[in-house]
Formats: structure tokens, C-alpha cells, sequence
């Protein structure tokens, strides 16, 4: 069995994400989940909703991937976010903070590791972009490890997006020349 997973959410199943997902599972020899697949109930403050389990497949779907050590999220970039399928599945877990007889799998994930895949048009905002994630790995325990990126022009080539400082020279000095492109 591969110790990684592709967790992939999108709009369109075959798009530049899927294509850049299929490229990195062959690189990583892992799978692609199609979260879209899954029936996730939205996070709903009284735990009761959740009892009809053949209509929600939210924690069997977290018992299969805590057998896998390395979490690869990948996601398009909507409006600096990702989709709502996905940041429905990050909501969820707060099921397994709320519940006491869940907080032990929770605790799981504190051996596991976390990337990201994104694809976009421009690489504008991929830091802004990143940070729930890299957030919600720390406060989860999660180690996370890096955060790939496609254009979505060419969705087979994916790169190591290693982070921009917002106050570096070129980052600024690259939005200003767009800005004023525009113009």
C-alpha cells in the first residue's frame, strides 16, 4: 500500500488539477481521492446529525486515509481559497475535537504529514492561499512538508512553490507592474 494519498477537490473532475494531481501520483506512486465523491454533511453544532452514517461517509472516509502517513491536498485556487468541498472536510474534523470517543483517532494525526497541490492562472496570492493549510497542519500536529504548484496553462509541470516574503522587492515590484499593465 503507498503511505501517501492525493486528496483532490475541484469543480470540473478532469481539469488542470486533476491533470496535475495524475502528475504528481505517478511521480509519488500514490492515488487520487475524488473528494467530490463523498457525501460530507456540513459541520453542524449538535453532533446528533451525524448518527444516519449512511448518509454522511465523512468518518469512514477519515478511518481509510489514517492509514496513510503523508495527506496530499490538491486544490484549485478560487478567490485565494480552495473549494468548498475541501474546506467542508477541515471543518469536519472539529467533529473529532468536539467528541470524546473520536479524540483518540484525531490524535493520529499527529505522526502524519501534510503537502499541498495547487493549480492557478497567476501565482498571485499562493502564500495567502497556503496558509490554512499550513496552519491547520501545526494545529493538528501534522508535519507539513511542501506545497507544490501547476499553472493551470501547463498543469504537468509542477514546481515547489517555496513561499514569497510580502515585503520582498520582486513580489511588490511584480504586482506594481501588473497593476500598471492594466491601466
Amino acid at each position: 500500500m503507498a503511505k501517501q494519498i492525493i486528496i483532490f477537490s475541484s469543480a470540473r473532475r478532469h481539469g488542470n488539477t486533476y491533470k496535475a494531481a495524475r502528475t504528481l501520483a505517478r511521480r509519488l506512486d500514490t492515488y487520487i481521492l475524488f473528494l467530490d465523491d463523498f457525501r460530507i454533511k456540513n459541520y453542524c453544532y449538535e453532533i446528533n446529525e451525524y448518527k444516519e452514517i449512511e448518509e454522511d461517509d465523512f468518518r469512514a472516509l477519515i478511518a481509510k486515509l489514517l492509514t496513510f502517513e503523508h495527506w496530499v491536498f490538491a486544490s484549485p485556487v478560487y478567490w485565494y481559497n480552495t473549494t468548498p468541498q475541501l474546506k467542508n472536510f477541515f471543518d469536519r474534523l472539529t467533529d473529532y475535537m468536539n467528541e470524546e470517543e473520536l479524540r483518540p483517532q484525531l490524535r493520529l494525526l499527529r505522526n502524519k504529514h501534510m503537502s499541498l497541490l495547487s493549480t492557478s492562472n497567476v501565482e498571485l496570492g499562493l502564500d495567502a492561499f497556503a496558509a490554512p493549510f499550513k496552519l491547520s497542519a501545526e494545529y493538528l500536529g501534522m508535519r507539513f512538508i511542501t506545497h507544490y504548484h501547476a499553472s493551470a496553462l501547463t498543469p504537468s509541470q509542477i514546481k515547489i512553490h517555496l513561499g514569497t516574503s510580502p515585503f520582498s522587492r520582486p513580489y511588490w515590484h511584480r504586482l506594481f507592474v501588473k497593476v500598471m499593465e492594466k491601466k
